[in-house]
Formats: structure tokens, C-alpha cells, sequence
């Protein structure tokens, strides 16, 4: 007989106040505590003319089954509500360790098993990876793979191939540090950035490369827009790998409509010191490359070479989507 185990989330959003069973809310799972025990997921809360209801989980010797109803709300919700999305956390306690377990969720088909979450974006390297890597080596939450998968990869290094490029290899400077950004569109290899490591390309402008483990991004700054403050955003980015060994060229500012000309910022592996410029209409120049980074203002379109690499000015490559 399979012993199963139920029990009520400890949860941070609103109980229901009546009306009917819509469903079931998708989560991700975002958090494992360090004894395995308490499990955090990230889900939408909706607050309109639904909501969540109460929270349970449902255990058995293999998998864990957390539920987030959501209920129409009694009196059909408040009729001031903007459509603006929410998202939280909810808590739940396990009778025992996660440990190996598949964790699932219900839905009207079956069920999901939920095989990654999400890292917390905001700030990824002072909140999540710092607990990961203080997790002692007997913790239970080890035992739970996406928990240790997770913790091998905040502790990741940049690659090799990378830290051998000539702008990474300068000493840092207070112009190096980049600007906070609140931007959440990461994907999970782009998110752990070594903001310790970034680098600004050109003195003058709002550029920087961040390195990670796995990706490194263009940080810029786009301008205000509609009375907003400035935004630092992320983009484009690339295999670490892959940019140690070929290095990248990118605008020095993101265009939505076609240009005449375009500025051009480059970052190159050691060994590259002139970088060829071919636009399709006019004649082409040799730019200097100085300590692994040039920049120039080309006719656009063009053709950018140096070594065996060549990139093309194309609209993916000018709106900062490339």
C-alpha cells in the first residue's frame, strides 16, 4: 500500500471568498529549503474575477503533487481591476525531504512533472546562488537534482576561452561597474552573470560586456522614453565560449528603423589587430584594434571581417535581437 501524505501550503496569497473551481494555476518551482523540506513555488495570482484558493500537497513515496486552485471569486471580482499580471511565491511544508521525488502538478489533462524553475532575476548572484553555494555538503537539499544541478552551476566558471579576452584581462576601473538593471526576459543560462567581471568597451559610451558561465550579455542603457528613468537592458548575448574564441561585434545603440550608417562596436580574441569594413556602397577601411576592443561608424549595410570571422549588418544585428 502507498501511504499518502496531505497537507496545506503556507502560502502568501489570498484565500478564497467563494465561487467555483476554474482550474489549476501552472507554477515553477523557485526554491528547496535546506532540509528539503519546504518547497517554494512561483505562480501567477489572479485578482480579478479569480483567485487562488486554498494550497495542498499530496506526497507519496514518489512524487509530490502541489495544487493552486483557482476559484471565481463570489462576487465576480472587483470591476476597478486592470488586467495587470501578478506573480508570488507560495511555501509548502513536506512531511519529509523532497529528496528524489518527482515534483508534479495537477492539470485538466493529467499531470506536469516540473523539471526546472526559475532563478531570481533581480539580483541572481546575492540572492540565490549565495544560498546555493553556503549549502553544507550533508544538506538534504542536495538530494533533490534540480537543487544540485543548480548549485554546480552557480559555481560554474567562466570559461577559459573567455577570461583569455584582452577586455577581460584589464585591470577593472570605476567606469567598468554596469548600471542595475530590473530586466526579467533572461533565459536561465543568460541569468548568472559575473557583474564582477563586466567590462565597459568604449570610454563614452553606455556599453558593457558582462561575462557568466554560460552566456555573456551587452549591457546598454536605452533612452528615457515616456517619462520614464533610463533602463539598462541586456542584449544581445552570447555562448561565453563561443565569444572567447571568435569575440562579437555589436551596435552601440539599438535601431528600429534602417540607417544610413551605424556605430559599431567590436570585442576580439587575442592575436586580431585590424578589423576590415566592406559596406555595400562605398569604399572599405581597415580599423586598429586596441586592447581586444575597436568601434567605428560604418555605411550601412555592410560586411564586418577580422581572422576567419564575418557578420553582416542585418536588421537582427541593428535591433540588438541577433
Amino acid at each position: 500500500m502507498v501511504v499518502v501524505l496531505v497537507a496545506v501550503a503556507i502560502v502568501s496569497t489570498v484565500g478564497t471568498r467563494g465561487g467555483r473551481f476554474v482550474g489549476f494555476i501552472p507554477f515553477e518551482l523557485r526554491a528547496v529549503s535546506a532540509d528539503g523540506r519546504s518547497v517554494t513555488v512561483w505562480h501567477e495570482i489572479p485578482h480579478c474575477a479569480s483567485e487562488p484558493g486554498r494550497v495542498t500537497v499530496r506526497e507519496t513515496s514518489r512524487r509530490v503533487e502541489i495544487r493552486i486552485p483557482e476559484v471565481t471569486v463570489a462576487h465576480f471580482g472587483d470591476y476597478a481591476c486592470t488586467a495587470d499580471l501578478r506573480s508570488g511565491p507560495s511555501t509548502v511544508r513536506l512531511a519529509s525531504p523532497l529528496g528524489t521525488r518527482r515534483l508534479v502538478e495537477p492539470t485538466r489533462n493529467g499531470e506536469d512533472t516540473k523539471t526546472q524553475g526559475i532563478l531570481d532575476t533581480r539580483d541572481p548572484e546575492r540572492q540565490e546562488c549565495d544560498t546555493l553555494i553556503r549549502l553544507s555538503p550533508s544538506a538534504a537539499a542536495l538530494d533533490v537534482p534540480w537543487v544540485a544541478r543548480r548549485q554546480r552551476y552557480c559555481a560554474a566558471p567562466i570559461p577559459a576561452a573567455a577570461q583569455r579576452l584582452p577586455i577581460l584581462r584589464r585591470p577593472r576601473t570605476t567606469a567598468d561597474e554596469p548600471p542595475r538593471s530590473q530586466q526579467t526576459t533572461f533565459t536561465e543560462d543568460q541569468v548568472l552573470l559575473r557583474r564582477a567581471e563586466a567590462r565597459r568597451l568604449v570610454r563614452g559610451k553606455e556599453l558593457w560586456l558582462v561575462p557568466g558561465p554560460q552566456s555573456s550579455c551587452f549591457l546598454r542603457v536605452f533612452p528615457a522614453r515616456y517619462g520614464k528613468d533610463r533602463e539598462p537592458y541586456y542584449g544581445p548575448c552570447r555562448p561565453s565560449e563561443r565569444l572567447g574564441r571568435s569575440g562579437a561585434v555589436v551596435p552601440a545603440a539599438c535601431l528600429q528603423s534602417t540607417p544610413t550608417s551605424i556605430d559599431l562596436v567590436g570585442v576580439l580574441p587575442t592575436g586580431i589587430e585590424h578589423v576590415r569594413l566592406k559596406p555595400d556602397r562605398g569604399e572599405a577601411r581597415t580599423i586598429a584594434v586596441t586592447g581586444g576592443v575597436w568601434a567605428a561608424r560604418v555605411a550601412y549595410p555592410a560586411v564586418i571581417a577580422y581572422g576567419t570571422t564575418r557578420v553582416r549588418t542585418t536588421y537582427e544585428f541593428r535591433s540588438c535581437f541577433g
